[in-house]
């Protein structure tokens, strides 16, 4: 019996060891990129590098479980798609840096097993009516978007589907959707400031039959567009910890 027990706990102890190599394998195999340049396209494979002073060597492609890292101070936009896949994935905008994906229509950033990272002070400009389901904002994206990170939407589709904690959200709609939108109930939670400044020309919704609860951490500012807190059934309520000010739309 002692000998089963010893042979099990050697058993248990080289599978335990096995498993920490291969994990520990699969994690070397992911490499860490920074971008070389501002004002550049990311989707080159030839801007992104090993080391942060743009030496070393370039990625083979988006879809091998690497992490991507705009740099501080990079101000990185394409009018295409751009799409990171594979397991252990990320792309990381480091404060003052600043990424624009798509064309106002189908383009977008696509992220896929992936975790997508927003320092404080970093904007991720998101230029695509695309679904939501199809994007960096669709379920299963692991998000870290710090509460002084800003995303600003240029485009949308008629409901955007994913309830998000943001940090500073910016609606400054430069492409119509259509039609008046709604949230449905998928805006709940800023935790810096809310700003309104084009809907697209046409009403934006917090929900039409449902009554979420809206937190928002800072001011809110409606500057521009339309800002309707619900439509038919629906009964939104927003607590607001700064200011609602409307100075336009």
């Amino acid at each position: 019996m002692r000998g089963w027990t010893r042979f099990c706990a050697r058993w248990f102890a080289v599978a335990w060891v096995t498993a920490l190599l291969l994990a520990c394998a699969a994690t070397a195999l992911a490499t860490t990129y920074y971008s070389g340049a501002t004002g550049a396209d990311p989707t080159l494979l030839d801007l992104w590098w090993t080391n942060p002073d743009s030496t070393g060597t370039h990625p083979a492609d988006f879809a091998s479980g690497d992490m991507f890292v705009v740099q501080a101070g990079h101000d990185l936009s394409t009018t295409g798609g751009w799409s990171i896949s594979g397991e252990g994935s990320a792309l990381w905008l480091q404060p003052g840096a600043v990424l624009t994906v798509g064309d106002g229509a189908m383009h977008r950033l696509e992220l896929t097993g992936s975790t997508f990272q927003l320092d404080d002070g970093a904007t991720y400009v998101h230029d695509s009516a695309a679904d939501w389901d199809s994007t960096c904002f669709k379920p299963g994206v692991t998000r870290y978007f710090g509460s002084a990170s800003t995303v600003v939407l240029r485009a949308t589709p008629l409901v955007p589907g994913t309830n998000i904690a943001w940090g500073n959200l910016v609606v400054d709609l430069t492409t119509s959707p259509g039609a008046d939108w709604s949230w449905e109930g998928n805006l709940t939670r800023v935790h810096g400031d809310l700003r309104v400044t084009g809907t697209g020309g046409h009403a934006m919704r917090l929900a039409t039959s449902t009554s979420p609860v809206l937190q928002v951490g800072g001011d809110i500012v409606v500057d521009g567009g339309t800002l309707d807190l619900g439509g038919g059934e629906g009964a939104p309520t927003m607590y607001v910890a700064g200011d609602f000010t409307v100075a336009g739309g």
